[in-house]
């Protein structure tokens, strides 16, 4: 597991190594998205993003594929986002697909 603050003090080609053996970010902000979603890809890695607030949208948008929370979620959101669920259940996900 990282944290936010893992990833502040990271250097770049070390994200990109850690992302690799990584399964949980926790305490993450918009910013660590973003560099999380850019690290995978550059490892080769498809990469899929939720999010349903302003913040997020940057991440939203460079993801392969981006579903945004649609019923608390911003429009902001919703406008970066290839999908955009009508309610906030994560099971939609899957039943959508």
């Amino acid at each position: 597991m990282l944290t936010g603050l893992d990833l502040e003090t990271m250097r770049p080609g070390a994200l990109s190594e850690a992302v690799k053996e990584t399964n949980i970010f926790a305490r993450v902000a918009p910013e660590h998205k973003l560099r999380l979603v850019e690290a995978l890809k550059q490892g080769g890695e498809i990469v899929a993003m939720t999010g349903d607030g302003v913040n997020g949208a940057p991440a939203l948008k460079r993801s392969d594929i981006s579903v945004a929370m649609g019923e608390r979620g911003s429009d902001v959101s919703r406008e970066a986002a290839d999908l955009a669920l009508m309610d906030h259940y994560f099971g939609a996900i899957v039943a959508s697909i």
